[in-house]
């Protein structure tokens, strides 16, 4: 299946099952704010530009 945005398959995993956890990796824009995001269940969110240990904290911590 091919999803047009992060968006669409962010929407179709929390279809398949509520519990799983995700965290997103963007760019901040106008077009998504983090609001519209996190009301999604996402459980945390990583803003480009990063560094790869920030990553492993995030993922870590989980």
């Amino acid at each position: 299946m091919i999803y047009s945005s992060g968006l669409g398959l962010l929407r179709r995993v929390k279809e398949i099952g509520s519990g799983i956890k995700t965290v997103v990796v963007t760019i901040l824009n106008a077009n998504v704010s983090m609001e519209q995001i996190s009301q999604m269940g996402v459980e945390d969110f990583i803003t480009q530009p990063f560094r790869i240990e920030f990553i492993e904290d995030k993922l870590l911590k989980k």
